[in-house]
């Protein structure tokens, strides 16, 4: 009889742990910070565990001390002054917490009493009627961090079911530990991203105010000096001697190049870095009016472009036809003296995107180490080939504003093939 009303009783305690594991559960799900998960879990060892105290002790780096930090049951006050280390060379640091600690596993004293590990404090655990004691470790990043302290006032109160059962809890809580720091890390991710979007976002508008003095302030002065420099060789005629008359010529020329620059530069920058609304669009009805566009640049040149099927893309119509209208116009502009300018554009899908090849058959270009797609890069003189060296700029800021990619594949004498994806 005496027999079975211990198995009963010891059913019953291992069912109230499975409640306190369901209950730990939900306080991992619902605790914001660690000192609330702590606390939750002190309150529910002796609410469902029924261990006459529990408390939470983490270690101190730099003293080895281990810390109270949460505690809960009928004596509490065991804990004033309590003196416990993870030092092992410490008298304070035999008992179960300290060696638990170190071995990063649960340590029983089960009868508390009847150990000399637990000497230091067996005087104030009779006063509180504690007479086993268990120590498990929590965990965080897979280094143990503290303890949870369990008492009980019944001697070999922790049989093995009971172990394994605890065992499982402060393993939840460990993982709990990692789920909190990896959630804290999200935050501060987002709080920088935030951070830097903003800052994006200022540096876009004070963008968008130099755009607006560049449109109006300074090409305005450019336009007096071509308009006045004109008027005063168109009034002096020929008493201008020939000196004079060539040094105007290199001010009007200087001053409409200036416009170009400015003209590229407001193009670069009126490229928003947020974009505008995508759509289903057609990149044969892109390439076609980049085309018409330089109708007159590629009938002068005698240019042949041929156009292979182009697929239908989520994009912006007008940007896509200013990355095939500066690809065509660098092709011609770029091309090879002894040859008439050949073109052929084509599509592919590869590695689930549309790769997208702009092939001449121009100069190509040398290897270098410079990025030519950098703003006022430029690998030639400008009395070679005009330019400012903004298009191929524009043409990576618009493709990475769609989700791609662009780059180029060249040799010099045999042409420049541009490649740039979109997604599917």
């Amino acid at each position: 009889m005496s027999s079975h009303k211990e198995a009963t009783v010891k059913i019953a305690h291992l069912t109230d742990i499975y409640a306190a594991l369901s209950q730990t559960n939900k306080a991992i799900i619902r605790s914001k910070s660690r000192q609330e998960l702590f606390d939750a879990i002190v309150r529910i060892s002796v609410d469902f565990g029924h261990f006459r105290m529990a408390w939470i002790g983490v270690v101190d780096d730099a003293s080895r001390a281990i810390v109270p930090v949460a505690w809960a049951g009928e004596g509490i006050a065991y804990l004033d002054g309590l003196k416990v280390s993870a030092d092992a060379d410490s008298p304070y640091g035999q008992g179960p917490s300290g060696q638990c600690i170190r071995a990063g596993e649960h340590r029983v004293a089960e009868n508390f009493f009847g150990t000399q590990i637990t000497a230091p404090w067996q005087k104030r655990a009779a006063f509180f009627n504690f007479n086993s004691s268990a120590a498990f470790p929590l965990k965080n990043q897979g280094k143990t961090i503290g303890t949870l302290s369990l008492y009980s006032d019944v001697p070999e109160f922790f049989t093995d079911d009971l172990i394994e059962l605890l065992t499982e809890m402060t393993d939840e809580i460990s993982f709990a530990l990692d789920r909190m720091d990896l959630e804290a890390s999200h935050r501060q991710h987002e709080a920088e991203q935030k951070e830097l979007v903003e800052r994006l976002m200022a540096s876009n508008t004070e963008l968008e105010r130099f755009a607006y003095v560049a449109s109006h302030d300074l090409q305005e002065p450019l336009r007096t000096i071509v308009s006045f420099a004109q008027l005063l060789d168109r009034h002096l005629g020929d008493k201008l001697p020939p000196e004079d008359r060539e040094n105007f010529e290199f001010v009007v020329g200087a001053a409409k190049r200036m416009g170009l620059l400015i003209n590229d530069l407001l193009a670069f920058s009126r490229v928003s870095a947020k974009g505008v609304s995508f759509s289903r669009i057609s990149l044969t009805a892109a390439c076609s009016a980049a085309q018409d566009n330089l109708r007159e640049v590629i009938a002068q040149n005698h240019a042949e472009i041929t156009v292979g099927q182009l697929p239908e893309v989520i994009g912006d119509d007008v940007q896509l036809m200013q990355v095939f209208q500066n690809l065509i116009g660098n092709a011609v502009k770029f091309r090879h003296p002894d040859r008439k300018p050949v073109i052929s554009i084509e599509a592919e899908q590869k590695d689930g995107k549309w790769q997208i090849a702009v092939r001449d058959n121009g100069i190509g270009i040398a290897d270098t180490s410079q990025d030519i797609f950098e703003i006022f890069r430029r690998l030639h003189a400008g009395n070679q080939y005009p330019g400012s060296g903004v298009g191929l700029a524009i043409c990576k800021r618009i493709i990475t504003q769609h989700g791609g990619q662009i780059w180029v594949e060249s040799e010099p004498g045999h042409g420049a093939t541009f490649r740039f994806t979109l997604p599917v």
